[in-house]
């Protein structure tokens, strides 16, 4: 795969140079009001294009400006930066997100799609926000807030995200960069596109990234395990190694034909163990890699998407064939002492088909569609061994049972324009899901929303829908010791009220958004790290009631783009979930972010952010199959058992400069450095106990626009 990308990247790089277009580049975006930037047509909300003012929920788009200049490296940097409600938590073995305190031991209640394609397996619903999503293909992100079950049926739960593509027309050309950083940072990207025959539209990408990731030592007294190495040990932070992440693509169609492929691959090195009593420090270079992998999750995905219009008289008709193939390698440590090693991996393949029928019918419009989707487990393993190295021949005992199930969809939407600058949403979705090994099960998804537009200065949203996410194959078949699976899980649902009403003033210089929401989960499916040997770690654990309030403000002037983020979150009541005194678990009440970019003179712009991460409720139950575990350090270090243990607030800033054309008009170099004061905070999540954050870090690129 690795010379698959190569080749890729050198084609891309060699491709004959074009003259740009007279499309609008980023730093044209500075020139338009934000009046006119709220009037941007987003696809995510309806299923076709329409001004962002008009969706019937909360949306929040970012743009490739915003991409370009904010320096991030991976999705979940725009999300936790950008998107209000979206906060980050920690995994044993991914990069993980919560939106509004929402979150499991891997980043399953949100959809992840690229032009509209999901990216989440259906075995495992895992859509990592990592480096196996490239950033400088995108042409903005549109990211739903709350239910989107009514359009995209399971694993919307709490928001979906589509990653919309940019198109070879606007690009006409291509560019090539290489980047490098401290920690072992390597990253390469390319990018092509262009219009053949005046007609179909072309878009080639590439990226490759790898890094040894940031060493931190861990004295004795301060390792949560029973017998912690006396002379302390370490912990790997932000390492994505062995086989390194890529994303390799190509976008061919015009109005009537589409066609989408996309290769791509992650593995994040588990800092701590992600087996056994988890949370443990190990010695990463002990461990023989498995397939290729270390320690720490991987994952391997192809996608595969045929698209077609056709425009009849009084309609439109969208149908798309689609296929995905996913692996998951992940190597785990269980006993560090003794250097006991697992290996559990499975394949799954999947296929699908949608169609809707858009029509027009004067004062209203009507989307209707069906969808089918099928999965299968083709194989899986259970590889063990000791000392660092894997002694199981293969083939193994499987870690998940080979089968396969689908779902079949109905939905619908209607908007109508009402009297008295009113507008209503209708829509609903019925999903059937064919399980194995277990009776089938059916959700009815419905949203209902007003949006009212008296002029461009206002406009006021009100919006109710439902969600829901089936248990995981994972979670119902896993027999992995840790992740114990349980058969009978039932779907989670969730249900929100939503009021978002903005306001545009200075001539549409500024512009402020708030959006109150209160919503109920109900059947959450939590891992509890605590369970017995002969128990299930997977529970429907029990439900949320929770409200929040969402703040997004931006004031844009022809060279200055200055915005704020802040997000207050409450927990009215909850039945076994982890919450306490009104404060979700591992997600803090409060967050505040603060993003300034400047365009200067002669190609100089500058990028500073600060996030404001609140304090939040972590408690700390160190157990082993139920049973507490005894701390050698009683009265020193850490403490195994803190039900009252709270994590500190932090304040995270990072720095960014660029140089575009001054070196030549064709050369770009910038430089990010990430967590600038070196913060030191510690961040919750599924874990037995908070983990330490990546500190300062620095990355550099070259960049050739040809």
């Amino acid at each position: 795969m690795k010379h698959l990308f190569l080749v890729t990247f050198a084609l891309i790089a060699l491709s004959p140079s074009i003259q740009a277009s007279d499309a609008t580049s980023p730093d044209d975006l500075y020139d338009l009001s934000l009046g006119e930037l709220v009037h941007i047509n987003v696809v995510s909300a309806s299923l076709e294009e329409e001004p962002l003012r008009e969706t019937p929920v909360p949306v929040t788009v970012i743009t490739q400006t915003m991409i370009h200049d904010s320096g991030a490296r991976h999705l979940k940097d725009l999300l936790t930066l950008y998107v209000p409600g979206f906060t980050a938590v920690e995994d044993q073995n991914e990069l993980n997100v919560a939106a509004r305190g929402v979150f499991t031991s891997s980043q399953q209640k949100i959809l992840v799609m690229v032009d509209g394609h999901r990216l989440n397996s259906r075995s495992y619903s895992m859509a990592s926000p990592d480096y196996g999503i490239a950033l400088h293909k995108i042409q903005q992100i549109e990211i739903l807030r709350g239910p989107a079950s009514s359009l995209y049926g399971n694993v919307s739960l709490t928001a979906a995200v589509n990653i919309v593509l940019k198109k070879g027309a606007d690009i006409l050309g291509g560019e090539a960069s290489i980047g490098v950083g401290d920690h072992g940072q390597q990253l390469l990207q390319g990018l092509y596109g262009s219009q053949l025959a005046d007609r179909w539209d072309v878009l080639l990408w590439g990226q490759f990234y790898e890094a040894d990731g940031q060493s931190i030592d861990i004295a004795a007294v301060d390792i949560y395990s029973a017998a912690p190495p006396v002379d302390g040990g370490s912990a790997i932070l932000d390492g994505f190694t062995d086989k390194p992440s890529y994303d390799v693509g190509a976008k061919l169609g015009d109005e009537h034909l589409g066609l989408l492929v996309n290769w791509r691959r992650g593995h994040y090195i588990e800092p701590f163990t992600g087996g056994g009593l988890t949370g443990e420090v190990y010695d990463f270079s002990e461990y023989d890699p498995v397939h290729g992998y270390g320690p720490g999750l991987a994952f391997e995905t192809q996608h595969y998407n045929l698209s077609g219009n056709l425009d009849l008289s009084s309609m439109t008709v969208h149908g798309e064939l689609y296929g995905d193939h996913n692996e998951i390698h992940t190597p785990l440590v269980a006993v560090p002492a003794s250097g006991v090693y697992v290996a559990p991996g499975w394949s799954e393949n999947a296929a699908g088909l949608l169609s809707h029928v858009s029509a027009p019918m004067g004062r209203h419009s009507v989307i209707a569609g069906v969808q089918f989707d099928y999965f299968t487990v083709t194989e899986s393993h259970m590889l063990v061994g000791s000392g660092g190295v894997i002694t199981t021949p293969e083939p193994a005992t499987p870690v998940l049972a080979e089968g396969h199930e689908s779902v079949s969809s109905l939905f619908f939407q209607v908007k109508y324009r009402l009297p008295g600058s009113w507008l209503a949403n209708v829509g609903a979705r019925y999903d059937r899901k064919d399980r194995y090994r277990s009776e089938a099960i059916s959700d009815f998804s419905p949203r209902l929303a007003f949006i009212y537009l008296p002029n461009d200065s206002f406009s006021l949203k009100i919006s109710y829908a439902s969600s829901f996410v089936d248990a995981t194959y994972w979670n119902r078949f896993s027999s992995l010791a840790s992740y114990r699976g349980a058969d009978g899980l039932d779907p989670e649902k969730l249900r929100a009220v939503q009021i978002t009403p903005t306001l545009t003033l200075l001539g549409g210089g500024l512009q402020y958004t708030a959006n109150l929401y209160y919503s109920r989960l109900d059947d959450f499916i939590f891992r509890d790290n605590g369970a017995g040997a002969d128990q299930p770690n997977y529970s429907n654990a029990g439900e949320l009631t929770s409200w929040g309030l969402e703040q997004e403000v931006a004031y844009l002037t022809s060279n200055l783009s200055a915005r704020g983020v802040v997000s207050v979150q409450r927990a009215l009541n909850s039945e076994n979930y982890g919450e306490s005194g009104g404060h979700i678990h591992n997600v803090p009440s409060v967050t505040a972010n603060l993003i300034l970019d400047r365009h200067w003179d002669r190609g100089l712009r500058s990028h500073l952010s600060l996030r404001y991460i609140g304090s939040q409720r972590s408690p700390i139950f160190l157990q082993s199959n139920g049973t507490p575990v005894s701390d050698p350090y009683p009265t020193q270090g850490v403490l195994f058992q803190d039900p009252d243990n709270e994590v500190d607030a932090a304040i995270v800033t990072t720095l960014g400069v660029a140089w575009e054309g001054g070196l030549h008009r064709d050369l770009d170099l910038s430089l990010t450095i990430h967590n600038l004061f070196d913060s030191s905070f510690s961040q919750g999540g599924s874990t037995v106990h908070p983990y330490p954050q990546p500190g300062r870090s620095l990355r550099t690129s070259l960049t050739w626009r040809f």
